[in-house]
């Protein structure tokens, strides 16, 4: 079996950031049909904690999804012993983890690499129902990995405040590792098929309602009322994420972990274009920096190139200034981080989504909504509102200009696209049956500017109010 190198760790935070209640952050997922009907899964008894080395009981797991027997028959529980003589993978997620739902494209990479050597079975404690509406939100690539719903006995086994949570359990039934999701790659599975020495960080999860790195010598009674705290270097054992500060139903607070520095401006800067009811997107961005490695992850198939610095950032303000938070915590930022960012209106080349004429062309006729621009062939805007389509333009790399929408339309549409949309004339082409025209103008239009401290120059440039 492979050798593997433990190293303790903590962990804190384990998604990226919900960025405002009014914040909509469209991820694109399919449909999946949960056609049965949710049974308790079978209890061992005295169900104890799993570590290290342990044999996994041989329980019945239930409410499984997307899972066929041998014969290739669909059947919907298995038993743990039915996995054995292969690498099983636990994936604990849930509806609300960004992160956990960034991961699935590459759990069916996986699974199709390495086929029938592995299973990666995904594992959720929210009921049929929920995941099913969540699917059907939004809805999108069709994943056909298997899922377990409703779970109760996997969590108890493999406890866990954190999602992603991942436990690998060896051919032989036992327990391995218990990860993040950091270590499930291509490489590290093959090297464990290979039975080759892999180092993995072992995660412990730690209580992520106390502020980051906050002594526990603080008095628990005592009423926390601003708290800042900005930290460069890896907090092993946790992903690229963060999380809200509440008191009672008031957001006073954000907190992010190993994240870059831009990621963490922006989790200041998105809430603070919806305060002007706009919404805020790459395209919106002006790094003015000298070295932009050290502010936006890269990727590089370079092994010796640089790789760009991740932070930690606690940040809570007094509930009498939460309506300023993301204003203050800007400000913040650009006292500790070495940059200096701001939003101020620029004269920018655009393109606006405009009307041909006012026939009613689009308008929704209903049903069940559904957004699945731009994942698959034809792509469809079904009974939802313009904007998705604004949004998702804005997020493809083959538009270099950003999109605004100067329609007018308030109400949800009906959008298909039967060609895809990288090519711009084709794009124009199938908007123009809608009556519907993108055209190049230049707007003034708020713009996120992040430059070097050193060389802000507030006579130059400032930022807006």
């Amino acid at each position: 079996m492979p050798i593997l190198a433990l190293k303790g760790s903590s962990s804190f935070i384990h998604q990226r950031p919900h960025l405002m209640k009014k914040i909509t952050i469209n991820i694109v997922l399919a449909v999946l049909c949960l056609n049965f009907t949710a049974h308790a899964q079978s209890k061992p008894d005295n169900v104890t904690a799993l570590k290290i080395g342990d044999t996994v009981p041989d329980i019945t797991i239930n409410n499984i999804i997307n899972y066929k027997d041998k014969s290739g028959k669909p059947i919907t529980t298995a038993k743990i012993s039915d996995f054995k003589g292969k690498l099983l993978i636990l994936d604990f997620w849930a509806t609300w983890c960004t992160s956990c739902i960034r991961n699935f494209p590459q759990t069916e990479t996986l699974q199709s690499q390495f086929k029938d050597s592995i299973l990666i079975l995904a594992v959720a404690y929210e009921p049929a129902k929920r995941i099913d509406a969540f699917f059907k939100s939004k809805a999108g690539q069709r994943f056909s990995f298997p899922t377990v719903v409703g779970d109760t006995i996997l969590q108890q086994l493999f406890p866990h405040r954190l999602v992603p949570h991942y436990a690998w359990i060896g051919t032989d039934g036992r327990v391995k590792a218990i990860t993040s999701d950091e270590p499930v790659t291509g490489e590290n599975i093959h090297r464990f098929l290979n039975q080759q020495a892999t180092a993995f960080q072992i995660k412990n999860d730690i209580n992520s309602e106390r502020p980051l790195f906050l002594s526990d010598n603080y008095p628990e009674d005592n009423k926390l009322l601003h708290y800042s705290l900005f930290s460069q270097g890896r907090y092993d054992g946790l992903q690229m994420g963060g999380k809200f500060r509440r008191s009672g139903d008031v957001i006073n607070g954000r907190a992010l972990t190993n994240s870059t520095v831009l990621l963490i401006y922006e989790a200041a800067v998105i809430p603070l274009f919806e305060g002007m009811n706009d919404n805020f997107n790459d395209k919106r961005l002006l790094l003015d920096v000298s070295d932009s490695v050290q502010v936006k992850e890269t990727k590089s198939e370079d092994l010796k190139a640089k790789h760009t610095p991740y932070y930690n950032y606690d940040f809570i303000v007094p509930v009498r200034y939460a309506d300023s938070l993301f204003r203050f915590m800007l400000d913040d930022l650009n006292r500790c981080t070495g940059y200096y960012g701001y939003i101020e209106k620029r004269k920018t080349n655009c393109l606006v989504l405009v009307r041909t004429n006012h026939k009613d062309l689009l308008t929704s006729k209903g049903g069940e909504p559904e957004n699945s621009l731009f994942n698959k062939t034809p792509a469809r805007l079904t009974n939802c509102p313009l904007s998705y389509l604004i949004n998702r333009l804005n997020s493809l790399p083959e538009i270099k200009l950003p999109i605004i929408d100067e329609t007018g339309i308030t109400g949800n549409v009906d959008l298909v696209f039967t060609e895809p949309v990288s090519d711009f004339a084709k794009l124009k082409a199938q908007l123009k049956p809608y009556g519907l025209d993108l055209q190049s103008v230049e707007r003034e239009l708020n713009t996120f500017v992040l430059t070097d401290l050193h060389s802000y120059n507030p006579v130059k440039r400032g930022p807006s109010n």
